[in-house]
């Protein structure tokens, strides 16, 4: 082969050995990029929870850039091709000059086979050895790469999105040809890229998060579920069922705390026609009882097995905390699932004027983002766990609030407006700048 002869023959240069060793470094980088691709979206939650203790800053660096899963695939994929060109130009340089010095006369389609060779090699230590390492050890793998990724996307970032408008144009071109062609398809076909990509974005996240999300996270909190008493009559047990449209509700003997059994309302269909007084309790099912510290994963587990589709969460001190469903587990992952039951507002909200809300104290604070229009999230930072605007407001002011008090936070004000005991019930929310709203 030429190189190899020009070892034996004419020493190289130290400009073309500089740029042997680079064409060695590009193909370093492109081998890490690629499995860094591999191993970052063959991640496990078990996986990630590995790499958090490992790394919780890389972690969450992760998390950032899973949010905008076609942004960081595409920081990949164009580092890898511009690493690529620049790699295929450098060889093709080397392999010209190391032929011109040490075969002058000779024809530059000898160089084929040197290509050739190099072309395997390159997909060989570039694509199949890392992919597959990497896949094995994705963890290390993701921990290893991830520092330069983040370094390289703040470099490569107006690359980057000059590619993602690129393919933006074409594909919306590609859309706006099929609607020309094919008239019978309505608007609601033409679903907007940036809505697939927050949908994307949150399954992504969703999965992220699914291995370390604990009950007591999706759960629904005592105060909000619908439970029956034990010493109600059928007619009125029948109310509750047909208002609230449950198909499993809980049952307690004198107290929330005290949950005796689970109502499933298809059990009731044998007594709908029955004369005399019915003793419903006999048909109720035994309840399934879980700590709220449990990972949504183990007990999504436990439900296929068990073939339940409901659970009563119990805290620390052995009360009621709320319940916990096989839906509300596969929301953290696919986002809300509404059915014919469900009412067509996610929320309720009444907007005073531009600046003026008023939200229920359970209302999540995404929802109020989304409701008041604001693009940022701007209690990130000192809400802690809290997902809730009432929540938010006790981490705030660090107390129960009365009725009427108000908290500010940067542009924003809280004035609450009811309580249920130690419950924020309604909340008016005002911003003080017309500037947040978008």
């Amino acid at each position: 082969m030429i190189i190899l002869f020009s070892l034996g023959s004419q020493p190289l240069t130290l400009y073309l050995l500089f740029l042997t060793l680079l064409a060695g470094l590009l193909t370093v980088s492109i081998a890490l990029l690629g499995g860094a691709q591999t191993a970052i979206f063959s991640l496990s939650s078990k996986d990630l929870e590995e790499l958090q203790l490992r790394s919780s800053k890389r972690y969450q660096y992760l998390l950032r850039m899973m949010e905008k899963p076609r942004y960081l695939l595409a920081t990949i994929d164009v580092l890898q091709t511009f690493f690529t060109v620049l790699l295929v130009l450098l060889i093709g340089y080397v392999l010209v000059e190391v032929a011109i010095i040490n075969f002058s006369d000779m024809h530059l389609w000898l160089l084929i086979p040197e290509i050739i060779l190099l072309t395997t090699l390159m997909i060989v230590l570039q694509h199949i050895i890392p992919k597959t390492f990497a896949e094995q050890n994705n963890v290390s793998w993701t921990l290893w790469t991830l520092p330069g990724l983040f370094f390289l996307e703040k470099i490569f970032k107006p690359l980057t999105m000059l590619a993602i408008r690129g393919v933006s144009v074409v594909a919306h071109h590609n859309n706006e040809t099929k609607k020309g062609d094919v008239k019978v398809f309505g608007s609601n076909e033409n679903i907007e890229e940036h809505t697939t990509e927050k949908q994307e974005a949150r399954f992504l996240k969703g999965i992220l998060k699914f291995g370390s999300t604990q009950v007591k996270e999706v759960m629904k909190p005592k105060f909000d579920m619908v439970a029956l008493d034990a010493d109600k009559s059928f007619e009125e047990i029948l109310k509750v069922v047909k208002d609230s449209g449950y198909s499993r509700i809980p049952v307690y003997r004198n107290s929330a705390d005290n949950i005796i059994g689970i109502l499933y309302t298809k059990d009731l269909l044998q007594f709908l026609q029955a004369n005399s007084e019915v003793s419903w309790l006999k048909i109720l099912r035994p309840a399934f009882f879980v700590p709220e510290g449990k990972r949504i994963s183990d007990l999504l587990i436990e439900f296929q097995a068990k073939m339940l589709h409901i659970a009563v969460v119990i805290d620390e001190y052995g009360s009621t905390a709320g319940i916990v469903t096989l839906e509300d587990i596969l929301e953290e992952i696919i986002g809300e699932i509404r059915d014919e039951l469900d009412e067509k507002t996610e929320f309720d909200f009444a907007q005073i004027d531009k600046n003026n809300f008023v939200f229920e104290g359970k209302t999540l604070l995404n929802d109020m983002y989304r409701a008041m229009g604001i693009k940022d999230q701007p209690f990130e930072e000192i809400k802690g766990d809290v997902d809730s605007i009432g929540g938010l407001i006790l981490e705030l002011s660090g107390k129960i609030p009365e009725v009427n008090e108000e908290i500010d936070f940067k542009n924003f004000r809280f004035k609450v407006l009811n309580m249920d005991n130690h419950r924020i019930r309604r909340v008016k929310v005002t911003l003080l700048e017309e500037e947040v709203v978008a």
